[in-house]
Formats: structure tokens, sequence, C-alpha cells
């Protein structure tokens, strides 16, 4: 009967540590209480099939996003709005583009590696900011 009063909604996502099939992440996580109708997200890792390696292994050029919240974006360890905060990227600051997991982009930030809402990122480096909530 869980499925029956909480909504569940599967992604599948690329990752390079995860085996295919294997849940990556959920949102919310693990040992938090959810009430009847909350919505619950599950990562779950998707074989990478031959025409994204050949994708991948084409891009000879690095692919930069700049930051464009007003305040700052949040790097975070999985795709999810509730996703463990590693680093906060500020205004117009660079990111390395590595891949996309649903809303999220995944990046590169100074050593790190996480995700950011892909709504607070563009390739243009003057894109407008966005002025919605910069913490997400």
């Amino acid at each position: 009967h869980f499925f029956s009063i909480h909504p569940v909604d599967i992604i599948e996502s690329d990752s390079d540590t995860v085996s295919s099939g294997y849940v990556i992440s959920q949102s919310p996580v693990s040992g938090k209480l959810i009430e009847r109708g909350d919505e619950i997200t599950i990562y779950v890792s998707k074989s990478k099939n031959e025409n994204t390696t050949k994708q991948t292994s084409n891009m000879d050029e690095t692919i930069y996003l700049y930051c464009r919240a007003s305040d700052f974006a949040t790097l975070r360890s999985t795709p999810s709005r509730s996703g463990n905060e590693i680093k906060k990227i500020t205004t117009r600051e660079k990111v390395e583009y590595l891949g996309q997991s649903g809303e999220f982009y995944y990046v590169s930030y100074n050593g790190y590696k996480g995700y950011v809402l892909m709504e607070f990122f563009s390739e243009d480096v003057n894109a407008s900011l966005n002025y919605g909530t910069g913490n997400l």
C-alpha cells in the first residue's frame, strides 16, 4: 500500500559510480519523516548506450556554465533540492559541465563534483540573472 499513498517519481540518470539499475539517491533522504501525499523521487542509474559514449568522446571542447543566480546557487551531492550542500557558487562563477540529471546539471567546480539546478546556470556569461531563491 506504500505506492497508493505516496506519488513516486523514478528518474533514470547516468552514473560513473553506480551500476545500471541501482539507486543513486532519493528525495527525501533516508530517515526523513514524510506525510501522506508527499512526493518521493528515486534516482536510478541507467546504462550508458553507445550513442552517449560516442557523443562524449567526440566532444573536444570543454563546456563551461556560468552561475546566473542573483545571489548564489548550491552545489549538491545528489540531483535533488534536498541533497547535501557541498559548496555555494556565487553569481557569474564558472563551472565545468559534466552531464545532467532531471532538472540538474552535473558539474565540476573548484575540484568538487556535484549537482546544480539548471535554471541558475547558462553557457552565456552575460545571461540575465535569475532572482529566484538561489539557495536551491
